[in-house]
């Protein structure tokens, strides 16, 4: 009887342990078309909302290791939300992934003055990682 307790008690953690908290769905959300911009005019429609910054005890898995940099395209829908990351290069080749560039945390935007009608956007921008010697 006391066994059976025992690995009930176990089949219950083991089954806990198991669950994942699946990643938020964003649903896309369009009141127009999407039009594609430069990088350097997002102001002109979004406003990123800056959180507090996560502090990581190590480097996040979707952060590539060494020095290199990736250009990908970036869609934010009607609500301010990034509904997807396109990778389009990386270099040295495969330094960034798709699956990486999926990992990395989502931004929020609130429409800027000259967006009342939150004209979803499309823009191609990029990021690069190098040693801090190199700054």
């Amino acid at each position: 009887m006391k066994m059976n307790k025992i690995y009930l008690g176990v089949l219950a953690i083991a089954l806990m342990a198991c669950q994942s908290t699946p990643k938020e769905e964003i649903v896309p959300v369009f009141s127009s078309a999407v039009i594609e911009i430069n990088a350097d005019d997002i102001s002109n429609y979004w406003v990123v909302q800056y959180k507090k910054p996560k502090i990581y005890n190590s480097k996040p898995k979707w952060l590539p290791k060494g020095a290199g940099e990736w250009v990908y395209e970036v869609t934010i829908d009607s609500n301010g939300k990034e509904v997807e990351k396109k990778l389009i290069s990386a270099t040295p080749e495969n330094y960034m992934t798709q699956a990486k560039l999926d990992q990395f945390p989502v931004k929020n935007y609130s429409a800027s003055k000259r967006n009342p009608n939150k004209t979803p956007i499309k823009f191609v921008t990029s990021a690069k990682i190098m040693p801090a010697s190199k700054l």
